[in-house]
């Protein structure tokens, strides 16, 4: 059986010679929703923050993938349990300063395992993840009201519930949420729910386009408008509008921890994929205040 070799490209370069990577990711298109966007987007021509890719081959045939990006490692599900280590290894000696990485949860832990024990300092499992899939919307809104889109008068609160989800879901702010709001607004990606008082309560916005589905990215209800379905209503309406324009399927993560999101995607009629876990780094030399 031919030997695991590990090939690499950095940024720029994953934009060509990768289709064996991308036609590796797309044959689970649904589990590997993050770094098809990711990689397609920079195969476009976009910046999407990807600073190096990593493909494990066995006999020319990719069994296994990583990629650094801006933000943190994202993970392919392998198909061989020691390609995981290849790319971990892979990864420390060139990425010492990793902040994290995320995928699928065997992968991700054995990540995590492969990091620790080659010197990399400690890594924390920061939030237990669940991929879910939506091909139909199971009911529409319960609560009265309608999607609108967002104008440039509403600059400011997309701007501010952006860094509410941020903080809520405890990401740090990586950009301006004014500069992502005002992309969000070019690119149309955002929908407001507004209730039947003409307040504004609720928004969802998607993105990361794969082949056939698209993922919402972002839901955000501020605390005064919440456990009132808004955010239920917004998603299914957000979601339903999706596949009408031609996408078989809407993917979402939802954090395993919060019972009342994944009963409420549940209802919409979003079913699970498979799980996901996201890791957090100390550096070398680095204390973490306890």
């Amino acid at each position: 059986m031919p030997l695991l070799c590990l090939r690499c490209w950095n940024g720029l370069e994953a934009r060509f010679g990768t289709d064996a990577v991308a036609a590796f990711l797309e044959r689970r298109e649904a589990v590997h929703n993050l770094p098809i966007a990711i990689l397609g987007g920079t195969r476009a021509g976009r910046d999407e923050g990807l600073r190096y890719l990593a493909a494990v081959e066995r006999g020319r045939v990719v069994v296994a993938a990583g990629m650094r990006t801006q933000i943190k490692y994202v993970l392919a599900d392998a198909e061989e349990p020691q390609a995981v280590e290849l790319l971990a290894a892979d990864a420390l000696a060139k990425h010492p300063d990793l902040p994290g990485w995320i995928g699928p949860a065997a992968q991700a832990e054995r990540f995590a395992e492969v990091w620790t024990r080659e010197g990399g300092g400690a890594a924390r499992l920061a939030m237990r993840l669940r991929v879910h899939e939506l091909v139909a919307v199971r009911q529409a809104a319960r609560v009265p009201g309608c999607l609108v889109p967002p104008g440039p008068r509403d600059l400011p609160l997309l701007a501010k519930w952006t860094a509410g989800f941020c903080q809520d879901i405890g990401e740090p702010l990586r950009r301006d949420p004014a500069e992502t709001a005002r992309h969000e607004l070019r690119a149309g990606t955002t929908a407001f729910w507004r209730d039947t008082g003409g307040r504004i309560v609720s928004m969802a916005s998607w993105g990361g386009p794969t082949p056939h589905g698209i993922r919402i990215r972002k839901v955000y209800t501020p605390p005064e408008y919440r456990n009132r379905g808004y955010a239920e209503a917004c998603v299914a309406a957000v979601s339903a509008r999706l596949l009408r324009r031609g996408r078989r399927f809407c993917l979402l993560y939802t954090d395993l921890a919060n019972a009342t999101s994944n009963a409420l995607y549940r209802r919409i009629g979003y079913l699970p994929v498979c799980d996901a876990s996201d890791f957090r780094t100390t550096r070398r030399g680095e204390v973490r205040a306890v």
